[in-house]
């Protein structure tokens, strides 16, 4: 009996063991999934961030180089004009405010010989060599195109963006924009799952060994501690005070929760290990059995690949009390080997089917291969962007079968970035891949590749891949509308649905002396003139509300005080729904056909004191008539009916000559609409010789 009861305790404990060791490695595969899954997101945002911001900073650039009085003074500053610096810096300065709320941290501009000529947030520090410690804006003056990254300053860091300032064909400096890692947090966080914290690390010994010391050592070393504390997460990494006065922004309070985890991971040798690699991973980490996070660590590299900081995400593991519950459960209860392995069989083939629902549903293709780069899984929208059947995939060599070039080259297997990841572990993300289609066509996709590891070791490789054509062509079409936009002769002004001022194009600046900072987020009305009464633009509103568009002449004002006639056209966009989602203007400055009128007489006095005389001018016809149309000669006088003909040499008087110009002018306009409906300057021609009005 006795050696019975051994044996069944035997069995029960050898059972218990076989059944822990399986509810173990269940526990931990399922969360090597959920890692390799978080950090395959976080990859993926990050970079679309880091893209969105490049377009921010060349949107920047381009205002900036695009502005001539900005351009002229940038010009001058780079020329060693010794006035220009303050003129460029009061220019720029409502500019570089707006700027700070989009956490832009410096706009600085520098010589072609290195040396800071004006950093807009500290103004009074200039004259200072830049190219010992800043890689970037020496490569991009002496090679002459933009040059981006993560970069180490003698006191503030960050994602900066250098593009060569040209005069002519020569490179005369160059002007770097900046931004804080607060607008990558804000963003990142409203990305990531609830209540995910996000944090920003520097390594300590890069940082010092870029500040300058001098003969001020001390002094710079009170200024890094006053502005950066230690981590707690590792020893060898620091955070910034943004509360601190030369950063000046608002910090955000970090919860308990996360102090305690950075305290956790402190403690693990592991997280230390792969921080100071500055390898990517990732670390489940819990503070008890109920409450675990999903920590990704992101090495940011400056240019020459090395990694000065750290972005570290800090998501809840909303699954850990259900696994935790489940796996405890069979466990505990699991004592017969059958029930032990009926329950394990389920939750893993459940964990499976999950991963395998969410994959066949998630609109990115996602494909996974093993470390010889074989197909071993491949969801329904991977086969369909790229034009297969799922079968036609496993089994292949994915490399061979579908990677048709990386950053506009072809790469051979060894090459392969994607396939790199197995070997090395480092998340590989890219937004300029070309995937080869069934059909021989290729499509550009949008490639984030993460390792997947099992038990620690690298067992393959999760690709997610989107089709990227859409934004491409987006991306195009709106850079063709911002060069029409900007190139247009007309002013155009664009309004949100309340009339606030929006956008101006650079016509506008030039007719009305207003730059996009006197006037955005203002009311058109600053425009006028006072010469409509309130009457005319109760009129005017009342058609754009009825028809959805108006045009016509009013008088308006310049910056500078003086008072122009123009012709203005107005049009409501609309949604789908028919509601006003804004207003486009678009008008002439039609001084010099004013002014034609009055040398030819005609004054046209108004049948209401609102609306302004009709221009002597002719609408284009949509069926142009031969003869000399584009003939410019003066004016004849004209007998009059009923009167005797001018003889020559005989001096008469002047309404004798102007009545008949009006009476032909009438005849030739008997056609064309009131005002409200008169063609736009773009629409008239040169008048003709009075006796060739009905040609």
């Amino acid at each position: 009996m006795f050696r019975v009861e051994r044996k069944s305790i035997a069995w029960v404990l050898l059972v218990a063991i076989v059944l822990g060791a399986l509810v173990y490695g269940t526990y931990r595969r399922q969360t090597e999934q959920r890692l390799a899954i978080s950090q395959a997101q976080t990859q993926a945002a990050y970079g679309a961030i880091i893209s969105g911001y490049a377009e921010f900073a060349d949107v920047t650039q381009g205002w900036l180089v695009g502005d001539r009085r900005a351009y002229a003074l940038i010009r001058d500053l780079l020329g060693d004009v010794p006035e220009a610096r303050g003129q460029l810096y009061r220019y720029l300065y409502p500019f570089f405010e707006t700027l700070r709320t989009k956490h832009v941290r410096q706009i600085q501009f520098i010589g072609r010989d290195g040396r800071s000529r004006l950093r807009m947030h500290a103004p009074e520090l200039f004259g200072d060599n830049l190219f010992a410690i800043r890689p970037l804006i020496k490569a991009a003056i002496e090679h002459g195109r933009p040059m981006s990254g993560f970069e180490n300053g003698r006191v503030f860091h960050g994602f900066r963006y250098v593009y060569p300032v040209v005069d002519g064909d020569a490179v005369i400096g160059a002007m770097e924009v900046s931004l804080s890692f607060s607008a990558i947090r804000q963003l990142l966080t409203a990305g990531m799952p609830e209540n995910t914290a996000v944090r920003f690390f520097l390594r300590r010994d890069d940082l010092l060994r870029t500040l300058d010391m001098g003969q001020d050592r001390a002094g710079m070393l009170a200024l890094f501690h006053s502005m950066y504390a230690t981590a707690t997460v590792h020893p060898g990494f620091v955070t910034e005070d943004l509360e601190h006065p030369l950063y000046g922004e608002q910090a955000e309070p970090v919860p308990a929760s996360v102090q305690q985890i950075e305290a956790a991971l402190g403690r693990d040798a592991a997280a230390a290990a792969g921080m100071d690699r500055g390898a990517a991973f990732a670390r489940h980490t819990c503070l008890d059995w109920r409450t675990c996070y999903l920590v990704n660590f992101m090495p940011v590299r400056d240019r020459s690949g090395a990694a000065v900081a750290y972005i570290v995400t800090q998501s809840p593991d909303a699954s850990q009390i259900g696994r935790v519950t489940l796996l405890g459960g069979a466990y505990l209860f699991g004592v017969l080997v059958l029930s032990a392995l009926l329950v394990t069989g389920m939750n893993w083939l459940r964990s499976r089917e999950q991963m395998r629902v969410i994959s066949q549903y998630v609109g990115k293709g996602i494909y996974v291969v093993d470390r010889d780069g074989v197909i071993s899984y491949a969801n329904p929208a991977a086969a369909a962007l790229l034009g297969f059947k799922v079968d036609e995939l496993l089994g292949r060599k994915a490399h061979d079968l579908l990677h048709a070039e990386s950053n506009g080259q072809s790469v051979p297997a060894a090459d392969c970035p994607i396939l790199q990841v197995a070997l090395h572990g480092d998340t590989h993300q890219s937004g300029s891949e070309l995937f080869r289609c069934k059909d021989g066509s290729t499509l550009p996709v949008e490639v984030t590749a993460s390792p997947i590891r099992e038990l620690g070791q690298i067992t393959g490789v999760v690709t997610l891949f989107s089709d990227i054509r859409e934004r491409l062509a987006a991306e195009a079409r709106l850079r063709q509308s911002d060069a029409a936009f900007n190139q247009a002769a007309e002013g155009v002004l664009i309004t949100d649905a309340r009339n606030r001022i929006v956008a101006i194009n650079h016509a506008f600046t030039q007719l009305t002396g207003y730059s996009e900072a006197d006037v955005l987020g203002k009311n058109p009305r600053m425009l006028s003139s006072g010469q409509q009464t309130p009457e005319y633009y109760q009129q005017m509103w009342t058609e754009i509300e009825r028809y959805g568009h108006w045009q016509g002449e009013v008088y308006n004002r310049r910056k500078n005080g003086s008072v122009y006639p123009e012709w203005l056209s107005i049009a409501a966009i609309k949604d789908a729904e028919g509601s006003v989602t804004s207003y486009v203007a678009v008008f002439n400055d039609i001084s010099d056909i004013k002014d034609k009128e009055a040398r030819l007489g005609f004054h046209g006095a108004p049948r209401h004191p609102h609306r302004a005389a009709e221009p002597i001018l002719v609408r284009r016809s949509s069926r142009p008539r031969p003869g000399r149309i584009g003939a410019q000669q003066p004016p004849r006088c004209c007998p009059v009916h009923g009167s005797r003909p001018v003889q020559a040499g005989q001096r008469q008087p002047g309404t004798r000559c102007r009545r008949p110009v009006a009476d032909r002018y009438r005849r030739a306009h008997r056609h064309v609409p009131a005002a409200g409906g008169y063609p736009g300057p773009t629409g008239w021609r040169r008048i003709r010789h009075p006796d060739r009005t009905s040609e």
